[in-house]
């Protein structure tokens, strides 16, 4: 069963190399999820090429003609090189890897189904945005909270035991928020746990790469173990 769905994959790419991926049946499906594909740039973009600048040049439509892809990791990084080109050296490592892999067609579709492996999920494409929420969480988040948990438990209190009329309609309120912050939340929390396995899927992938770094320099390899170990 897996050796025939190898296969069929490994088919699939050799058919759509070279190909105009906007010829594709799917083609369609990347303009709806452009708003999902960008929120990597958007989070963690830096200076790069300005949003009049970019519709100028139709940058959009460059990004669906090489845009060959086969995950969610890949579209996102793609979109954001386009914004970011960055500097020589991460242009020469770029353009040996395309070298590299244009040269061993053999590995280049084992990297190709192991991209396919990651695929395109719509809920993968918020794990930047559940990353920065992360990086963002501190000690003011936690003071709000066990502030609403003590007016909640004082809303208790003078309701129930001092029996307080004002502190009916503050229980009402506090109870309206907590319900509304809950909601919020655990939208949020949802799409932070299927994030979760995206993680895992990435730090396979990686530990893949680490140990099958496809040039003879293996500075980016050393930076993957680091990575890996932190």
């Amino acid at each position: 069963m897996f050796g025939r769905r190898k296969k069929r994959i490994e088919s699939m790419i050799r058919r759509q190399w070279g190909c105009d991926p906007r010829d594709l049946p799917t083609a369609y499906m990347v303009e709806d999820r452009m708003k999902s594909i960008r929120m990597y740039q958007e989070e963690y973009g830096q200076d790069g090429i300005d949003a009049i600048t970019w519709s100028d040049l139709e940058m959009d439509e460059v990004f669906y003609r090489i845009n060959n892809t086969r995950s969610f990791v890949g579209e996102q990084v793609l979109y954001r090189q386009l914004h970011e080109p960055g500097t020589g050296e991460r242009q020469q490592l770029f353009s040996k890897l395309v070298s590299a892999f244009a040269k061993d067609e053999k590995r280049r579709l084992v990297f190709e189904r192991k991209f396919c492996g990651i695929g395109k999920r719509q809920s993968s494409y918020f794990l930047p945005l559940m990353l920065k929420m992360l990086d963002d969480r501190g000690w003011a988040e936690l003071v709000f909270y066990r502030l609403l948990q003590l007016l909640f438990i004082c809303a208790i209190l003078g309701t129930f035991l001092f029996r307080l009329p004002q502190a009916s309609f503050f229980l009402i309120l506090m109870v309206s928020c907590n319900l509304t912050i809950y909601i919020i939340k655990k939208e949020k929390q949802e799409y932070t746990f299927y994030s979760l396995y995206d993680v895992c899927v990435i730090v396979k992938f990686c530990r893949y790469l680490e140990k099958n770094w496809p040039l003879d320099d293996v500075s980016c390899a050393e930076e993957i173990r680091k990575d890996l170990k932190n």
